[in-house]
């Protein structure tokens, strides 16, 4: 049969199976639109570049410009803040990042694993019956083997307390700058220690996820897709 002719006769079979089966067709259309709308968040969520200047031209500056603070330990500590706006910037990006993935993962586990045992009852040999089962099935099981191998939930904890563990520091030498020192010299050193200790734990933290999520797919290939994540979010 010729191209052409073999192409017509497939329209015409689509056709056909579009007029005999239009509730299963409109039940197919509307699930893949749905898919669509709600994986947006997050997509948007890892499209966008980590947001530095957010960061940077927050009110976190003005509060520690109005501390009791000496200008010299200002200076310094501002300097300090400045130099990992760039790794709270992807702290924040990877955790938004997770935390939608998670929440999609969530909502389609918890609607299409039920919904697949009960088309299971309703579906008959035609074709759009059949192809809606298999997109379903074929969808949760894709969602839930990211899901295991991501890790979303414990990728969001991970990098909010990232997040949580410097700002609380940061707080802290604004409100008790006591707490550090008695002079500037003391005070800057503690500081300075304490960021590392929080850059350091930021590691532990991004290299257990990269273990974890290698170990659980037994192979190289979801650990190498996460080694990426782990270069960026460590400064």
């Amino acid at each position: 049969m010729p191209t052409h002719d073999r192409m017509r006769y497939d329209m015409n079979e689509i056709f056909i199976a579009i007029y005999n089966e239009p509730i299963w067709f409109f039940l197919l259309l509307l699930y893949l639109v749905i898919i669509f709308v709600s994986f947006l968040p997050v997509w948007r969520a890892y499209a966008e570049e980590p947001d530095r200047e957010k960061i940077v031209t927050g009110n976190r500056l003005d509060e520690l410009k109005s501390s009791k603070l000496s200008p010299t330990a200002q200076k310094e500590i501002e300097a300090n803040y400045l130099r990992i706006a760039g790794a709270l910037a992807v702290w924040q990006k990877e955790a938004k990042q997770a935390k939608s993935f998670y929440q999609y993962a969530l909502f389609w586990t918890t609607v299409a694993t039920p919904l697949v045992p009960i088309l299971t009852q309703f579906v008959d040999e035609k074709p759009l019956s059949r192809l809606f089962l298999t997109v379903v099935s074929l969808h949760i099981a894709i969602v839930v083997a990211f899901q295991r191998t991501i890790k979303p939930n414990d990728m969001t904890k991970a990098f909010r307390q990232n997040e949580s563990e410097f700002y609380d520091l940061y707080r802290r030498v604004i409100e008790r700058p006591e707490s550090f020192g008695s002079d500037d010299k003391t005070l800057l050193v503690k500081y300075f220690e304490e960021v590392e200790r929080v850059r350091q734990n930021a590691r532990m933290r991004e290299l257990a996820q990269f273990d974890a999520r290698s170990t659980d797919s037994g192979t190289g290939t979801s650990g190498g897709g996460a080694s990426g994540t782990t270069s960026a979010g460590t400064p």
